[in-house]
């Protein structure tokens, strides 16, 4: 995944899955794009997508003063 600018950040996690992805695409188009390339990749046997609707800190800052809701 280090080949694809869009991929900001990948984990290593727990439970159904064994990776998670964070990228960063301008548009729908784009993520279709982003993903039907990375179902290309050696290894990768399945994706599913979840699309972040609203940040409310990162680190302990920003946001909604740390607020959430």
């Amino acid at each position: 995944m280090r080949g694809f600018h869009q991929v900001n950040n990948v984990y290593e996690v727990t439970g159904d899955y064994d990776i998670s992805a964070i990228v960063n695409v301008d548009n729908v188009m784009a993520l279709n794009n982003l993903i039907d390339q990375l179902r290309t990749v050696a290894g990768v046997k399945r994706t599913e997508t979840r699309v972040i609707l609203k940040k409310y800190f990162a680190n302990g800052n920003g946001g909604n003063n740390g607020n959430i809701g």
